[in-house]
């Protein structure tokens, strides 16, 4: 893909599928959205009360607490 011309085409197509080309500035505007998102949580003052090494085992249980509460209710 050192062409130009297919590097701008591969970036004209749908970034998933059932999206048209069309669709672009929506799924532009829901990765910016994503992006925001993805900082905020990431730069949060929550992360703070960690010991930086524990941090990555902190958000590993955020992520799985909902996950969690439905193993302990069925159990």
């Amino acid at each position: 893909m050192g062409d130009p011309r297919e590097r701008l085409a591969a970036l004209s197509r749908p970034a998933s599928p059932g999206w048209d080309p069309q669709d672009a500035a929506e799924i532009t505007r829901l990765r910016a959205r994503e992006l925001e998102l993805a900082q905020a949580i990431v730069t949060h003052a929550y992360w703070s009360e960690f010991a930086p090494a524990d941090v990555l085992a902190a958000r590993d249980a955020l992520k799985r607490h909902h996950e969690q509460q439905i193993a302990d209710a069925s159990s």
